[in-house]
């Protein structure tokens, strides 16, 4: 029941940005817009892709795993908003005419070791001997 309001809300949170960021597109001049137009543009890109793309993502993962698996909701909002951030960021590091591949490669590698982190078993860091 919870993952169904979650899921819920991640569809309701996804439509809301997608139609804001298609308003965006079809009325707005990237040239002549102004400082919070782009903001606004940036901050939708990140919220639709992030939703949308949880969405597929944790039921693909449920499908893959079997119906009686576990699979956390959580988790998948945390490694597709990880890869949303990496791809928004490049399009904003773009924007400001700053993009280089060695700024796609560390912001790539920290979101990879951010999600090692959280996948990293602690039971066994806990109870190490001092």
């Amino acid at each position: 029941m919870k993952e169904r309001i979650i899921i819920f809300l991640l569809v309701a949170c996804g439509v809301i940005a997608t139609a804001e960021l298609g308003v965006i597109l079809t009325t707005v001049s990237p040239y002549t817009a102004n400082k919070d137009v782009l903001w606004t543009f940036f901050v939708c890109l990140f919220l639709s892709l992030t939703t949308l793309l949880t969405i597929i993502w944790h039921f693909g993962k449920k499908k893959a795993q079997g119906e009686m698996e576990r699979v956390s909701i959580f988790a998948s909002i945390r490694q597709i908003g990880l890869l949303s951030a990496v791809v928004v960021l490049s399009l904003f590091f773009r924007s400001l005419g700053i993009l280089t591949l060695w700024d796609i490669i560390p912001l790539a590698i920290s979101a990879l070791l951010i999600e090692f982190f959280f996948q990293a078993d602690k039971s066994t860091l806990a109870h190490e001997p001092r």
